[in-house]
């Protein structure tokens, strides 16, 4: 295959590779693709966040992200898989921030100042996505048909904090059974504090802020975990 193009009144033919054309093409078209998937999901994002999730209609997620209503059932079959597809992209880039953050620890304080810190940091960054994630109770009780997709979400997530807890004690039996009733609580507590604050500050007051409460997460943290390190340690002796 040949293309033409006119040069010096005359023509020059250039051989064109048209597998390359067509990955091209195609890597163009994922990328708009994945775009308008994306300002899809951050307009309803931040209207869950200010609306709930009842009160948002498709039809107000496609003005607010500037597309077309055919444009969303290109990409979603209703606003149930958009909230799934929320939740799923909320949840890997909260625990990628986690992972890639992690290091060994010094003991729960030290875990505890970073844990508070990952959350902290994702909160200003993404802070309906935040939100939205954390309304857990409120999706499983009035999305009944995304409840089991909804579990998996959860579960990863709590998983990669037990995981972590688990860190903290050498396991010498391999048992880790309590260890998800910590990272629930855990959860609670930083969604909890971080949840509350108000939405009204700047992002410096809003740092500032998040510096003093995590002061007291760390300290009822420490307490938590060193009722049940204890009791853990104990038990294996």
């Amino acid at each position: 295959m040949t293309i033409s193009y006119p040069e010096n009144d005359g023509l020059v033919n250039l051989p064109v590779n048209t597998e390359e054309l067509f990955a091209d093409n195609a890597n163009r078209t994922q990328k708009r693709v994945a775009r308008t998937r994306k300002k899809l999901l951050k307009a309803a994002s931040d209207l869950f966040a200010e609306q709930g999730l009842d009160a948002v209609s498709i039809e107000a997620i496609t003005e607010r992200a500037d597309l077309g209503k055919g444009t969303f059932y290109r990409h979603f079959s209703g606003k149930n898989e958009l909230i799934l597809a929320l939740i799923e992209d909320t949840v890997n880039r909260l625990i990628k921030l986690i992972r890639v953050e992690t290091r060994t620890f010094e003991g729960p304080d030290d875990f505890l100042g970073h844990f508070f810190s990952v959350h902290a940091k994702f909160y200003l960054q993404h802070r309906s996505d935040f939100l939205m994630l954390f309304q857990w109770h409120l999706l499983l009780q009035s999305e009944r048909d995304l409840v089991e997709d909804l579990e998996k979400q959860l579960a990863i997530y709590l998983q990669t904090i037990e995981q972590q807890i688990v860190s903290l004690v050498p396991l010498r039996s391999g048992k880790t059974q309590g260890f998800r009733l910590m990272a629930y609580t855990l959860a609670g507590m930083v969604y909890g504090i971080l949840s509350y604050a108000p939405a009204d500050l700047s992002e410096a007051e809003s740092r500032e802020r998040i510096k003093s409460i995590k002061r007291a997460f760390v300290a009822g943290g420490c307490a938590l975990l060193a009722d049940k390190l204890s009791n853990k340690t104990k038990t294996r002796r």
